[in-house]
């Protein structure tokens, strides 16, 4: 899929929230205390006949939990490590007699296999229409690990697609490090 300029900056802006001790404590609690797991995506010709929708995991595995005729799908929330180990991105998966699986299309294919992070400690309001950390709202997409980075870096990125920097150069991890 390619991506929109649009989408892109979007995305830099929805996590150029600002840092607080919260972020940190969490950072530290996932990277310490709990384990990155590999676990089966599943194939986007299977998730396209499901109709699952893209970055919508906890709509989807919700949808999956209630509609199980067996009853024994479950709705795991926990982390998706980025890549460079930057952040956690709030994500949730499902649980089956078989194991876990991601059943959301994603904006970048990540292949069959992809990192997960379970968290107990994470989860959603009743209604399921906000997030909750330790049962007080959480309202951030992710955490990051260096959060005075991550927000220099996208304002930086923000400003050179806004003048026609390519998304594809704009985007390689280490950006502005020079």
């Amino acid at each position: 899929m390619k991506l929109s300029r649009d989408y892109v900056i979007s995305e830099l802006k929805r996590w150029s929230f600002p840092t607080s001790e919260r972020e940190t404590e969490i950072a530290l609690h996932i990277a310490e205390n709990l384990r990155v797991e590999t676990i089966t995506r599943y194939t986007p010709e299977q998730l396209a006949w499901m109709k699952m929708k893209q970055n919508a995991c906890f709509q989807n595995s919700y949808f999956m939990e209630k509609n199980d005729p067996e009853g024994k799908t479950r709705v795991v929330h926990g982390w998706m490590p980025d890549e460079g180990g930057e952040a956690y991105v709030r994500h949730a998966v499902i649980r089956n007699d078989h194991g876990l699986f991601c059943v959301t299309p994603m904006a970048v294919d990540f292949g069959p296999t992809m990192q997960f992070i379970v968290d107990p400690d994470l989860g959603t309001t009743e209604d399921h229409t906000g997030f909750t950390y330790r049962g007080e709202p959480f309202k951030w997409p992710g955490i990051r690990c260096n959060p005075e980075h991550t927000l220099a870096q996208n304002t930086l990125r923000i400003r050179h697609l806004r003048i026609g920097a390519s998304i594809k150069k704009v985007m390689q991890r280490d950006y502005g490090d020079k």
